[in-house]
């Protein structure tokens, strides 16, 4: 997700904005998920471990790539934040699809498109295993040097 996270961010997640529930009963609807939004999910189901990345695809929807360019229904999607590796070569990342997104479920893709274990290789997420949408870092390491990096913490993600 780079640009928007980066590796040693930790962000606080709003766990509300896909419904909530309190002793099995619901407080309120959850909102539906929006192309291009970052989201926190978990994988695989029931596992506690969870993973950001960003919603290309929405139920129903027939989602392809061809030589990197992600189309959803046949429209190419603009996406200034995709990065690419320059130092990988790996062409099967470079075409997917045609798939058609079931009911209930939504298509991931992470922005580092040429590292990123997503819905090309995991299959469509379904929409209970979303768990919420990141909006701030609140604290920031390099993993390299193992310094705070100050600039990103309150960083809005977005």
């Amino acid at each position: 997700m780079s640009n928007a996270i980066l590796v040693g961010d930790h962000v606080l997640v709003d766990r509300t904005v896909f419904g909530a529930s309190l002793f099995g009963r619901e407080i309120w609807k959850a909102a539906p998920p929006r192309r291009s939004e970052i989201v926190v999910f978990e994988y695989p189901p029931n596992s506690e471990k969870m993973f950001l990345q960003r919603i290309l695809g929405l139920p129903g929807e027939t989602i392809e790539i061809h030589d990197y360019h992600v189309s959803v229904d046949g429209h190419v999607l603009e996406e200034p934040y995709v990065k690419f590796d320059a130092f990988s070569y790996t062409p099967a990342y470079k075409d997917f699809g045609p798939m058609r997104i079931p009911s209930a479920h939504v298509f991931l893709l992470g922005d580092r498109r040429d590292d990123s274990f997503d819905s090309r290789f995991r299959g469509p997420i379904p929409l209970a295993g979303l768990r919420g949408r990141p909006i701030r870092v609140y604290w920031s390491l390099d993993p390299i040097g193992k310094r705070p990096r100050w600039d990103r913490i309150g960083t809005s993600i977005r």
